[in-house]
């Protein structure tokens, strides 16, 4: 629950300044039950209905989740193309673009 708040939080200050914002955040596509993409590569799971309960309080923003294969997040995140990954887990020593 922690790391799922610490994503709010991030995105929350990293687009404060926004009027009106699209937002996407890409989802781990295969960590079932938590975060995963169905046959029809809808997001389902716990920790999208959290994020969805979450983002539906923040007035000004659309936000899409897009389901992706895990290991390419951490990509995205790196070249810049993402503003969001989830679930967060703390990967301070080997990502040092999400970090600090």
């Amino acid at each position: 629950m922690k790391y799922i708040s610490g994503v709010v939080l991030m995105i929350c200050m990293s687009v404060a300044h926004a009027t009106r914002q699209d937002i996407e955040i890409y989802v781990d596509s295969a960590y079932e039950p938590f975060s995963y993409g169905d046959e029809k590569g809808e997001d389902k799971g716990v920790y999208i209905d959290i994020l969805r309960t979450a983002f539906s309080r923040m007035e000004g923003y659309d936000v899409t989740l897009t389901p992706i294969p895990w290991k390419r997040g951490p990509r995205i995140m790196e070249q810049g193309e993402g503003i969001g990954l989830a679930p967060v887990f703390f990967h301070g020593h080997d990502w040092p673009y999400l970090y600090p």
